[in-house]
């Protein structure tokens, strides 16, 4: 019971603090969120993918496990979730919000502490480091496969990948494994400032999620949502775990993988809906949804896994 209780008080108490925060301000003051919405996904975004590649300090083969593995879950939601959308008969809007609700996972801001709280003070945090790669990877896969989904939900297949090649996330993800690879330094001072854009990324996607909600009129009416919401929550943990039964992954690592697989959806997914003129409302309640109920259900995961 206390382990409830201290999940809840030190990781989603601040989460829906930020969100109420903005949810209160659109309210008083009808924000354009446009605006918001281009300096996270053109600016911020791009700086914490970036810094996370740069800066990484893990290799070898259990790196390459762990994406392998976020990659895999990734597309195994994603094939299922599409054709769960089409025997819903979902619009195509829909359909894109839908599928992104199910495999974008909020790794970041929910996330990271939660692994901290779990694991960063147990052998050297190795449990947060494991989560910083499968941070990194869902990063991509989100702000390419993501953002592409999201788009080509308003435009064409090809419209759409030129949006995302319009993005700046695919060359960022390009030019941080170069500053790895040939084990490049960052200017200080370019570095100080990356890294407090890619810091406010967190506070900044919820505040824009919380402004988002108030200006939708949420009605939970859609008899899509609890599937998206049972999909992200419970069965996306059950894939996690049936794959380290396959892949033969125990102990910490595959404690880590399970647990950041019950995540809730990602705030993201809400932005790329405005941007691209999706179904943001929809996107909106997914978010909230999987916020609230994961107080419950990643509780209950950590209780599983760890037990």
């Amino acid at each position: 019971m206390y382990r409830m209780y201290q999940i809840f008080i030190e990781i989603l108490s601040p989460i829906f603090i930020m969100i109420i925060a903005g949810y209160g301000i659109q309210k008083k003051f009808k924000l354009d969120l446009s605006p918001l919405t281009k300096v996270q996904l053109y600016l911020m975004i791009p700086a914490l993918i970036f810094y996370k590649i740069a800066t990484s300090q893990l290799e070898g083969d259990t790196v390459l496990l762990i994406v392998g593995f976020t990659v895999a879950v990734f597309f195994i939601l994603m094939f299922v979730s599409t054709l769960l959308s089409k025997l819903l008969g979902l619009d195509k809007k829909k359909e894109k919000a839908f599928v992104n609700a199910v495999t974008l996972r909020n790794q970041g801001n929910f996330g990271i502490p939660l692994m901290t709280l779990l694991y960063g003070a147990t052998a050297g945090g190795y449990g947060l480091s494991v989560h910083m790669i499968v941070l990194l990877t869902t990063n991509v896969l989100l702000n390419t496969f993501g953002l592409y989904n999201a788009s080509s939900g308003s435009y064409t297949k090809k419209d759409a990948m030129l949006k995302v090649l319009k993005m700046p996330m695919i060359y960022v993800v390009i030019l941080g494994f170069m500053f790895k690879g040939f084990a490049l330094t960052i200017p200080g001072p370019l570095e100080a400032s990356i890294s407090i854009w890619a810091n406010g990324v967190v506070p900044l996607a919820l505040f824009t999620l919380g402004a988002q909600l108030a200006n939708t009129d949420i009605k939970l009416s859609d008899k899509s949502l609890p599937i998206a919401v049972g999909m992200r929550l419970i069965i996306s943990p059950v894939i996690a775990w049936l794959l380290t039964l396959v892949l033969g992954i125990t102990g910490t690592t595959a404690e880590v993988l399970i647990i950041g697989a019950s995540a809730p959806s990602a705030v993201n997914s809400v932005l790329f809906a405005m941007e691209f003129d999706g179904d943001a409302k929809y996107a909106s309640e997914t978010v909230l949804l999987t916020t609230l109920l994961s107080a419950v259900t990643v509780t209950l995961t950590i209780l599983l896994v760890k037990g």
